[in-house]
């Protein structure tokens, strides 16, 4: 790359795929980023990178439109428009400005978005709302990230000192969280929906011997569960967990030194 930075500093090297379309975001400092749009059937530039503001943090696509996630936890929407000739469509119209005092920040850890404006995020809406979740925890939009609804299920709340630590959504209804016990972190529940996160059904709770870090499912049956064991000296050690159930059971796989 010509960088003696890594490949995440400033936000540099996240992606996102849709259909005929591969975005990566390409940082250079900590003010300057930018997000490149690749043609994946020849693997060059399909236009000039657009600039954006500082801080990649997440991204997330949905047929041609970006959703980019920054680290002053900005969401901005960026779409796609087929031009004929010199004429394009206009631009969409700005956003309603909200008044200051209506602000509510909300910091956003991750985040994947479906057609219709549905969305999935770890998020912080400390000061968002009425008696919100403490800390980041899964929350869903569904008018295409203006709002934000907590959902963290209610039976989670019964877990010592719970720790959301990994989210996973296969489509705009069904999700799956992994919530661990925050004394030690060592006691893993994962929680499933099929309905946007009104209700939520438990697995019986199984031993990791640390934290849940990512969850991924190939459909409705088949998961995926990557613990977070620990480590010294710059590693980090990770167990693997899989379910063939949806998320009823988990069965140990492997330990990854």
């Amino acid at each position: 790359t010509g960088s003696k930075e890594s490949p995440r500093a400033y936000g540099s090297g996240l992606l996102a795929v849709a259909p005929g379309i591969v975005w990566v975001t390409v940082a250079t400092s900590a003010s300057a980023a930018r997000v490149a749009r690749i043609d994946p059937a020849t693997g060059h530039l399909a236009a000039t990178p657009m600039t954006v503001a500082a801080g990649p943090g997440a991204l997330a696509a949905i047929g041609h439109t970006l959703w980019l996630v920054t680290e002053s936890d900005a969401l901005t929407r960026i779409d796609l428009v087929s031009c004929r000739a010199t004429h394009c469509p206009p631009p969409a119209p700005p956003a309603p400005t909200i008044p200051h005092a209506q602000l509510r920040p909300i910091a956003f850890q991750s985040l994947q978005m479906f057609p219709a404006g549905v969305g999935w995020s770890f998020a912080d809406l400390a000061d968002a709302g009425p008696a919100p979740s403490p800390g980041f925890f899964p929350a869903r939009t569904t008018d295409g990230g203006r709002t934000w609804i907590d959902v963290m299920p209610v039976l989670a709340k019964a877990i010592t000192h719970p720790m959301p630590s990994a989210l996973f959504a296969l489509s705009p209804e069904r999700a799956w969280l992994a919530v661990t016990s925050g004394a030690g972190a060592e006691r893993t529940t994962v929680f499933a929906t099929g309905n946007g996160g009104l209700t939520w059904a438990a697995s019986s709770g199984f031993r990791t011997g640390g934290t849940p870090r990512f969850l991924d499912f190939a459909d409705t049956s088949h998961g995926w569960l990557l613990v977070d064991i620990g480590g010294v000296m710059g590693a980090d050690e990770v167990s693997l967990y899989r379910t063939t159930n949806g998320g009823t059971n988990w069965i140990y796989v492997t330990y990854l030194p």
